[in-house]
């Protein structure tokens, strides 16, 4: 429900500092580590979220989770509230066997993401169109939202938490204690000051966070989209 039409919500993984930026800053110290340990120069490359890397389903192989039917990975400890990264490297590693931890789903018969997504996008278990997910509208989507979609947006202003916040799976997991990761702009947005903000304004308020990614027009456009949420609401 739209509570107001000043308010947007932002995605929890928003909230603070770009993950991009502190990810990359800890493979980078994890690179190093691993250099010293080697004796000798090793090939390594790092991917956090960019590359042609399946990363959901290598740390499914790897027995980091499963794959829910709302298509994120689940964590024991964590549920999906995790980021992903990967360090590649030509140094040798014992490990096991590939298969040996993969985890099979563990969803049962529940269907909760599926029933509570608002645009459809979770077409069936463990299949999602992303030309519904409010997420990719709001984010990745350059053009207009289509008309049909832009009500179910509600006041989503950048992204989508809710096939997770009604997982079960994330109904008890820890709070992230690193300060880094509160170094940004909170849960909500006010959509006035965002279509009034020119964009020499927008990049020096959201730099070095993921609200930079939209761009200042898309950014825009999503928060006259939840003004008129809220006036459709009121009429």
């Amino acid at each position: 429900k739209v509570e107001s039409e000043r308010q947007g919500r932002i995605s929890r993984y928003a909230w603070g500092k770009d993950y991009h930026l502190i990810l990359e800053g800890k493979l980078e110290r994890f690179a190093e580590y691993l250099q010293q340990e080697a004796g000798h120069p090793l090939k390594i490359k790092r991917y956090v979220d960019y590359g042609p890397i399946l990363e959901r389903a290598y740390a499914s192989r790897a027995g980091l989770g499963f794959i829910g039917k709302n298509t994120m990975l689940i964590t024991q400890e964590f549920g999906s509230w995790v980021f992903l990264a990967e360090l590649i490297t030509d140094l040798q590693l014992d490990c096991d066997n590939l298969w040996s931890h993969r985890l099979t789903s563990q969803c049962g018969s529940c269907t909760l993401c599926i029933d509570a997504c608002p645009t459809g996008a979770i077409i069936a278990p463990f299949t999602l169109d992303a030309r519904k997910c409010i997420s990719y509208l709001t984010i990745e989507n350059k053009g207009e939202i289509p008309t049909n979609l832009q009500a179910q947006m509600e006041d989503w202003v950048f992204g989508c938490d809710i096939c997770q916040e009604v997982c079960p799976y994330n109904q008890q997991t820890p709070i992230a204690k690193d300060p880094e990761w509160a170094q940004g702009s909170g849960p909500w947005l006010n959509t006035e000051e965002i279509q009034a903000m020119n964009e020499k304004t927008f990049k020096t308020c959201y730099q070095d966070t993921p609200l930079l990614r939209p761009k200042h027009r898309g950014l825009q456009r999503n928060a006259r989209i939840v003004a008129k949420n809220f006036a459709m609401t009121k009429s």
